[in-house]
C-alpha cells in the first residue's frame, strides 16, 4: 500500500472519529418556521431503538466506446448489520460485517474502509463519501474468456485499489410539507403525499490504481487501451436540479421516489501501461445521475423501512474511453419507539 493511500485512510478515520454525534436537522432551522404538522409529524420526542442490515459498495466499469465493450469490476463486499438508537437530535449506530458474507475472505491481503454517511435536515441534506477498497473482481470475465480460462481471470485482484472522496449537498425547496427524514431516518412521519424540487451541488475526487494493468491479457485490438490502464485519477464538481415525492399510502405505508440529473466538469487522467497507447489527460463536461428512494411502514409505535441511495458518474476520458463508477448504499432497518423520557434529566437537555 502506498504512503499516499495510508495517509488518506488515516485522514478518513480521523474525520469519522471527529464527527459530532448531533445531526444537522436544526443547524439551519430557517427563520422560526416549522413544518406543516398536517403533512409531517415529528416523532423525535420518543426514544427509539433500531436494528438494521446494510450493504455499501462502489462498482466501476471501463468502456471502449468505439467497440462498445466494457470491463466491469466489483469490490470485495459483505453484508453489514448493527443496532442503534435515536432521541431528539442524538442518533448513534454501531455495526459490523457479518462473518462469512464477504465474497472473498482468504489469505490474500485485502482492505475495505467504507463510509457513506448522510446528514438529514428538514431543508438541507449532506452526503459524505469516504471509501477505500483494495481487492476487486472482474465481474464480466465470462464475456471475454472461455470456461477453461476463467480460473485465471475471475478471482480477486488484491493489487487493484480505489479511493473515493466526495461531498454532496441537497436543498429541499418544499421542506414545510415534504420530509426526507421521514423516509430515511424514521424519526418523522409523512402524513400526506407531498413532493419537492431539489437543488444539488457536489465535489468528488476518485482514484484507481493497479500494480500492472487492470486486465492481464493481450487482446490484440483497441480494447488493450482500456484493459492495460493501470491508473486513473478524476476530480469533478457539478450541479443539478431534481424532484422528490412521497406517496403517503393507507395504514402508514409509503413510497418515496427521487432523482436528479446533474452536469459536472471533470479533470481526468489515465495512465496506460502499453507502448501502443499514450496516456490521456482530459477536461470536459460529463454527467451524473443521483437517485434516493425508499419504501416502508412508519407508524406511531414502530417502523420498517428499506431505502436505497444510488449514484452513477459517467466520465469520458479521451475519445474512446468512458469510465463509470457508482457508489451505492442499501439499508433495511426496523425501529421501535419506547416512549418519551420524562424522568431521565440528562437526556431531556438534548
Amino acid at each position: 500500500m502506498s504512503h499516499l493511500n495510508r495517509f488518506v485512510i488515516i485522514l478518513a478515520l480521523a474525520g469519522l472519529l471527529c464527527q459530532p454525534i448531533k445531526a444537522f436537522p436544526e443547524v439551519f432551522p430557517g427563520p422560526g418556521k416549522t413544518q406543516d404538522s398536517t403533512y409531517v409529524r415529528s416523532m423525535r420526542q420518543y426514544l427509539a431503538l433500531r436494528l438494521y442490515n446494510i450493504v455499501k459498495t462502489t462498482n466501476f466499469s471501463i468502456r471502449n466506446t468505439k467497440l462498445d465493450q466494457s470491463f466491469q469490476f466489483n469490490p470485495n463486499n459483505g453484508l453489514g448489520m448493527g443496532v442503534g438508537f435515536s432521541y431528539k437530535f442524538l442518533a448513534l449506530d454501531l455495526g459490523f460485517v457479518i462473518p462469512g458474507t464477504m465474497r472473498y475472505s482468504g489469505d490474500e491481503p485485502y482492505t475495505k474502509f467504507d463510509l457513506l454517511s448522510t446528514l438529514y435536515g428538514k431543508k438541507h441534506v449532506f452526503d459524505l463519501t469516504l471509501q477505500y477498497y483494495e481487492g476487486y473482481f472482474l465481474e464480466n470475465a465470462s464475456d471475454f474468456f472461455s470456461d477453461a480460462q476463467l480460473n485465471s481471470f475471475d478471482g480477486i485482484r488484491t493489487d487493484i485499489s480505489s479511493i473515493d472522496l466526495g461531498l454532496s449537498y441537497l436543498n429541499v425547496m418544499n421542506h414545510d410539507r415534504f420530509s426526507f427524514q421521514a423516509a430515511f431516518l424514521g424519526d418523522k412521519i409523512q402524513r400526506k403525499s407531498a413532493g419537492s424540487v431539489t437543488f444539488h451541488g457536489f465535489l468528488s475526487l476518485y482514484g484507481l490504481q493497479a500494480d500492472s494493468v487492470l486486465v492481464l491479457n493481450d487482446f490484440n485490438s483497441d480494447l488493450n487501451q482500456q484493459a492495460h490502464i493501470n491508473q486513473v485519477g478524476m476530480f469533478s464538481t457539478g450541479t443539478g436540479v431534481g424532484y422528490a415525492y412521497t406517496f403517503a399510502l393507507p395504514k402508514n405505508f409509503f413510497i418515496t421516489l427521487s432523482g436528479a440529473p446533474m452536469v459536472m466538469v471533470t479533470n481526468a487522467f489515465s495512465e496506460i501501461n502499453d507502448p501502443d497507447f499514450e496516456d490521456i489527460e482530459d477536461s470536459r463536461l460529463n454527467y451524473r445521475l443521483h437517485t434516493r428512494n425508499a419504501i416502508g411502514y412508519n407508524g406511531s409505535r414502530f417502523y420498517l423501512i428499506f431505502n436505497a441511495i444510488y449514484d452513477n458518474f459517467f466520465v469520458r476520458i479521451g475519445d474512446n474511453t468512458r469510465f463509470d463508477y457508482a457508489p451505492m448504499k442499501l439499508k433495511l432497518f426496523f425501529g421501535y419507539r419506547l416512549g418519551k423520557i420524562e424522568k431521565f434529566k440528562p437526556l431531556q437537555r438534548l
